[in-house]
Formats: structure tokens, C-alpha cells, sequence
């Protein structure tokens, strides 16, 4: 009788190929297809809506053009009961 562990062993994955790095899913695929010939126009409507005062618009705007950095510590300034 063998004493293997069932499942995988540690360190070793199960698909060692995997997907390929950069490689994307059917529904990135289907959407980008279907987006192909409307971005432009879904774009300058989007602009449209921001510059005509929708926050949402303007939201998602910003969000495309200034994206929130994840690298950068948020370092706030100490409150007064902090100090000693």
C-alpha cells in the first residue's frame, strides 16, 4: 500500500502550462468585438455627459484619465491627541 498524499504536491501546480500570460477570455474577446466599431462614439458620448454636468460621466472620466495610485502610501498628517 502507498502512503502518497492525494491531490498535488506541494510547489507543483496542476496545469504547470496554464493560460498564457496576456492572454484574455472569451467574454474580453466578444466585448472588444462588439466595442470595435462603437468605442469613438461611446467615448465622445461619455464626454458629453461629463462636460454637461453627469458626476457619473465625470467619475468615470477621471477614473480613465487619472487612475487612483496603488503605489503611493497615503500618509496623513498626526491628530492632536496623537502628539505627546
Amino acid at each position: 500500500m502507498t502512503t502518497r498524499k492525494p491531490g498535488f504536491q506541494p510547489g507543483t501546480s496542476g496545469n504547470p502550462a496554464g493560460r498564457p500570460k496576456g492572454s484574455r477570455s472569451k467574454s474580453t474577446l466578444a466585448l472588444e468585438a462588439i466595442l470595435e466599431g462603437d468605442a469613438e462614439s461611446i467615448v465622445r458620448k461619455a464626454i458629453e455627459l461629463a462636460t454637461d454636468g453627469d458626476t457619473q460621466a465625470l467619475r468615470m472620466c477621471l477614473d480613465r484619465l487619472m487612475p487612483a495610485r496603488k503605489d503611493r502610501p497615503v500618509i496623513r498628517p498626526p491628530r492632536d491627541r496623537d502628539r505627546c
